[in-house]
């Protein structure tokens, strides 16, 4: 398969369990009832750690094979940065200024931001495929 092609097809995959896994999560702190919390926060970490791989085959397929190794980097440092260092800081401000429910609805939400960027990724790439197509056609 072509590179976009592939790079299309993980964006698709990582979109849909990325809202599956939002959904899951909101719908588990929804319902007032630990194992329905429980059931919903395991299947939302599924859905959430079933994107690793198709992430990094999008990414190594984006950049050239020369590139693969900082593109990784890049993505991993970003990740980190931007999601594991700040989250605790954040969720734990709105907990103490609101209460516990309201940090955990602001994490079931943040999740949604999540499908919003590889659903634009998709897009975009989907274009391209169909550009790249039509090109190849004429």
């Amino acid at each position: 398969k072509d590179k976009d092609e592939i790079v299309c097809a993980c964006c698709k995959f990582i979109t849909v369990n990325f809202l599956c896994g939002a959904v899951a999560g909101l719908v588990g702190y929804a319902v007032d009832d630990i194992w329905m919390l429980t059931g919903g926060l395991f299947a939302m970490e599924m859905f959430l750690y079933v994107t690793n791989g198709p992430l990094i085959v999008a990414i190594v397929n984006s950049v050239e094979q020369r590139q693969q190794g900082l593109a990784m980097a890049i993505m991993n440092i970003a990740s980190h940065v931007l999601g594991d260092v700040p989250a605790p800081t954040i969720v734990g401000s709105i907990k103490d200024s609101f209460s516990f429910k309201t940090g955990m609805l602001f994490l079931m939400v943040w999740l949604f931001f999540g499908p919003v960027c590889y659903g634009l990724a998709w897009k975009i790439s989907a274009q391209k495929v169909r550009k790249a197509k039509s090109i190849v056609k004429t």
